[in-house]
């Protein structure tokens, strides 16, 4: 799945330790431009990934491609929007005549 933004913000680095390997996770938001102005949160799971999120400037342009997924835990059930790639959007130049 794939949707176009402007970046919010990054919500920090989270990182720990599991099975003796350590990893890192950032969310961060971005606002719609379909014309409904949604906030949509992503997390980016990988040093690559959460190089490129920390290195996003608000107001930027963003096409995130995504996955969702879910899981139940105690009755309840949580989906979360998984970053694939991020890129900037470069602005389209128009044709001369």
């Amino acid at each position: 799945m794939e949707i176009t933004g402007k970046f919010v913000r990054n919500y920090g680095i989270v990182s720990g330790e599991k099975n003796g390997k350590e990893w890192q996770r950032v969310t961060f938001s971005i606002i719609t431009t379909d014309g409904h102005s949604r906030v949509v949160a992503f997390s980016a799971f990988g040093g690559e990934k959460v190089l490129q999120v920390m290195n996003l400037t608000a107001g930027e342009t963003l096409i995130v491609t995504f996955y969702p997924e879910s899981r139940e835990y105690g009755d309840k059930i949580f989906t979360e929007l998984q970053m694939t790639k991020v890129m900037v959007a470069r602005p389209q130049c128009e044709k001369l005549p």
